[in-house]
């Protein structure tokens, strides 16, 4: 069965690193962006890859590095998917229904690119049955009722969680950008360089390049290396305890 006449378009959103003038200090930034896919099969993945970096690169003047992305939603255009295909089981499930599954579900896989089908069947069943483990682990501890309070604080207070253990304040960040005065071209500095002036640059001829060693084969027999043990010390005139000293 062919697949259907679709595109989905994915709005994506996180952090980067921007170009900070001459504070040394690393600038972290948000960015909104949309990108349009033929299908859903490793959206984030293919986006990521091929598509990020030249639309931050165009759409953000001081874009340098990406720090964070997420997928926070997905829209479908051609034919809808069937809601019917959450109320089925999977063995029951044809390529099409899967699909839409699929599509519901926000799980981004693409029956229509697998040759195995039974296969694919099971990868997404096991998807969704860990992601719904998940969140009754997540009820059954308490934790996404705390979440949810703590997002209230932050939202509250103007403030955003804080994403990879990063925090300037106790400089736990492991690298940071400065810059160097092109806007673009970037390097990174220690964590006991963060909240100081970045040095300047001292220019330092090239290291030469390290000679290009040649393998020579080692011949392990015991009564070979008795011999060129005994052949070493009688050439230089040592007694064979003193070849070492």
């Amino acid at each position: 069965m062919d697949a259907p006449k679709r595109r989905f378009t994915f709005t994506v959103e996180g952090k980067y690193y921007g170009s900070h003038g001459q504070t040394g200090l690393p600038v972290i930034k948000s960015y909104i962006a949309k990108f349009v896919l033929p299908s859903q099969e490793a959206a984030l993945s293919v986006i990521v890859r091929f598509l990020l970096k030249p639309y931050l690169t165009k759409n953000y003047e001081d874009f340098a590095s990406v720090r964070t992305h997420r997928i926070t939603s997905m829209d479908t255009e051609g034919r809808l998917p069937d809601p019917k295909a959450n109320q089925m089981a999977f063995e029951d499930m044809e390529i099409a229904d899967l699909s839409d599954f699929c599509i519901l579900n926000q799980i981004f896989i693409d029956p229509y690119k697998h040759k195995n089908f039974e296969a694919c069947r099971e990868q997404v069943m096991r998807l969704y049955q860990s992601r719904a483990d998940e969140k009754k682990m997540l009820k059954k501890t308490g934790k996404d009722i705390e979440q949810r309070e703590v997002n209230e604080l932050l939202a509250m207070n103007r403030l955003e969680p804080l994403e990879d253990d990063i925090n300037l304040g106790s400089q736990r960040i492991g690298t940071a950008l400065k810059n160097r005065g092109d806007g673009r071209a970037i390097e990174t500095v220690g964590a006991d360089r963060i909240g100081t002036r970045a040095p300047a640059a001292e220019d330092t001829p090239p290291l030469a390049a390290a000679p290009a060693m040649e393998e020579v084969p080692v011949d392990n027999d015991p009564a070979l290396t008795a011999k060129a043990f005994a052949e070493g010390a009688a050439k230089n005139k040592k007694a064979v305890e003193d070849i070492f000293s």
